[in-house]
Order: C-alpha cells, then structure tokens, then sequence
C-alpha cells in the first residue's frame, strides 16, 4: 500500500481531505515516518513469526505515492489509527486523540505479536 492509500483509509469518515494542501497534508510524512519508526519492532516480530524475512533498517517515506513495506495488517489497521490518532490531536480534540492512541497501540501488540519477558 501506499502513503496515500493508508491515509484515505484512515480519513474515510473524517471531514479531512488527503488532497487539500490547506491542512495536514504537509506533516503526513513526517506522522507517516514517525509511526513506521514506532511499528518497526512490531513488524520484525510480525515477519519473524511468519517466517518472512526481515527488514533491515525502518523504511521511510518522501512521497504520498511511496510503498509501505509493512504487512497488511500493519498498513491496514495499525498505520491507520496512528494516522487518526495525529489528526485528532492536530485538531486538538483530546478526547478523540486518546481513543485513537489507545486503539493505535493495542493493533500494533496485536499485529505484531506482543513479546513478553
């Protein structure tokens, strides 16, 4: 999937527009950035349970047209909370940003396997 592909997905039922440059538009790559950062363990364990191999180094996007090298469910699930999670405190509603921040992180144990010590 595609930078733009995870954002329209995350603001299908927003009044956001990936499109409008008047908005957001200008942070989604570093947000995109610092949420592939964050969800790189999570994807390693993900890829390692799968018996997929693994990444070398996190992936960072410069584009909305760029690949994310991640698993779908990484792309279709974590990614986009995280995306709603950023919008919600841009927007300064807090409420909305904790919910989201709170889903964020329970997809990402989810999706990449919680690893207990």
């Amino acid at each position: 999937m595609t930078v733009h592909d995870i954002i329209r997905t995350a603001l299908a039922g927003e009044y956001e527009d990936v499109e409008d440059q008047t908005t957001s538009v200008r942070h989604l790559i570093e947000w995109m950035n610092t949420l592939l950062a964050d969800c790189y363990g999570a994807e390693q364990n993900s890829r390692q349970a799968d018996g997929k191999e693994l990444l070398t180094e996190i992936p960072t996007v410069k584009e909305l047209t760029d690949e994310v090298p991640y698993n779908t469910m990484m792309c279709r699930y974590v990614l986009v909370y995280g995306i709603e999670w950023k919008f919600a405190e841009q927007d300064l509603d807090m409420d909305r940003a904790i919910q989201y921040s709170a889903m964020y992180e329970d997809a990402k144990h989810r999706a990449g396997g919680a690893v207990w010590l």
